[in-house]
């Protein structure tokens, strides 16, 4: 064997098919793939969010927004910005489980808790009271909305399944802008545990890694509402939940980052600032005084 032979340098690493977020070997291979696919697997989780709250709402909410339009009186209208209400105030329309519908025109009865969220018909206002407090929003003032059941059950009988269609629109369309969004700081990390560690990526992977980080958190949500949908968890887990998935979506912007392909003529996790090289010269050596040589032979 030739000891003066140049040896032949380690091969490079080659890069996972990109095709699934969910381990941190998976994010990072995205870190190369096109755009196109990045937005399909996207919109095929942001599907599985949507059909999830699509699911909640059919299971929680709809059977009691149905039986409050069925106990609606006859007549009863929202115009020029106020609730033309005749009956009794405060009435419970109906009462469900996860959500119970009341009118109470000037706030008078205390908020029942027996149900998760409360939608509340004011004089002038929509509020929805939950766990967190209650939002009031006044209704608009150039529109007469009708509020009886003659016109109300068979409009949204008509409008039901379009409603829905057009919620799993939104929910789809927001979490693809939303996630774009969180990926520019995400891809900050991402950026700066790539160069301490010596990996190949540029910035535009920077930001797809940390886009595509968001997706297990995304798909732990959707399950989390299924699971509530069907009484195996309470709101306050849910909430819970929602709180720890951001971070999960930091655990895999870090785990991501750290399973990026290294550069090929890095071989190390961090590079040493006191290795240097053979032939650097070292800064610390003492310079010998003028004819201190000539004096030690």
């Amino acid at each position: 064997m030739d000891e003066n032979a140049t040896p032949s340098p380690p091969p490079e690493e080659t890069a996972p098919a990109a095709w699934q977020p969910l381990t941190f070997g998976g994010v990072a291979a995205f870190a190369r793939a096109g755009l196109v696919r990045l937005l399909a697997v996207q919109v095929l989780i942001a599907g599985c969010v949507a059909l999830s709250t699509v699911w909640f709402l059919a299971a929680a909410w709809l059977p009691t927004i149905e039986q409050a339009i069925h106990r609606l009186p006859e007549q009863g209208a929202i115009r020029r910005g106020q609730l033309q209400w005749a009956g009794d105030s405060p009435t419970r329309l109906a009462q469900g489980l996860f959500l119970s519908v009341v009118v109470d025109l000037d706030a008078s009865a205390p908020t029942d808790h027996t149900a998760d969220d409360q939608l509340e018909f004011g004089r002038r206002e929509i509020r929805l009271h939950s766990l967190l407090g209650y939002w009031a929003v006044p209704y608009p003032g150039g529109w007469l909305i009708a509020f009886n059941r003659a016109e109300l059950e068979p409009w949204w009988g008509a409008w039901q399944p379009a409603l829905l269609a057009g919620l799993a629109v939104a929910v789809i369309v927001g979490l693809l802008v939303s996630w774009a969004l969180l990926a520019l700081p995400y891809a900050i990390p991402v950026r700066l545990l790539a160069r301490w560690t010596g990996r190949d990526v540029d910035r535009a992977g920077c930001w797809r890694v940390a886009s595509m980080a968001q997706m297990p958190a995304a798909l732990l949500m959707a399950a989390a509402i299924v699971l509530y949908s069907q009484h195996q968890l309470g709101l306050v887990h849910l909430l819970a939940l929602w709180l720890a998935h951001w971070g999960v979506s930091c655990i895999y912007v870090v785990g991501a980052a750290l399973r990026l392909p290294r550069r090929p003529e890095s071989s190390r996790f961090f590079i040493n600032p006191f290795s240097g090289r053979a032939n650097r010269r070292n800064p610390f050596l003492r310079k010998g005084k003028p004819g201190e040589a000539e004096e030690q032979k």
